[in-house]
């Protein structure tokens, strides 16, 4: 059994081969154009950025939308944990499987393949 994940511009999760789930939206961290509503993910991104790039041909200027990658809420968690010793919002766990997914996808584009993930790689991350 096998299963996709695809992240569209931090707007739009969409996974396959995951029973009950297929895709979840987030909310831009900044939305200038909330009139524009048709499309998602990238579709939604490039038609705001569209509509910014419209004003800014007519004013001289405009705002750009702008989509929350998680950075800031990460970095207020590990400055919790230094500063208030309170949990880590990463394990070792977490980001040994997170090292493991991310090399493969590098692999992947290099090829141009998708790359398997073998159970004993998975499983040597997991008895870490």
């Amino acid at each position: 059994k096998g299963a996709s994940i695809a992240i569209d511009h931090y707007l739009q999760l969409r996974v396959g081969g995951v029973e009950g789930i297929y895709t979840r939206d987030y909310p831009f961290l900044k939305d200038p154009y909330p009139y524009i509503t048709n499309g998602e993910g990238s579709n939604l991104y490039n038609r705001k950025v569209m509509e910014r790039n419209r004003i800014a041909a007519e004013k001289g200027s405009a705002e750009y939308p702008a989509v929350d990658k998680g950075h800031s809420k990460m970095l207020d968690r590990f400055i919790d944990c230094i500063l208030l010793d309170a949990p880590s919002p990463c394990n070792e766990l977490d980001g040994s499987i997170a090292t493991l997914v991310a090399l493969k996808a590098r692999q992947s584009v290099r090829l141009g393949l998708p790359v398997k993930i073998a159970n004993d790689e998975y499983d040597y991350c997991i008895s870490l």
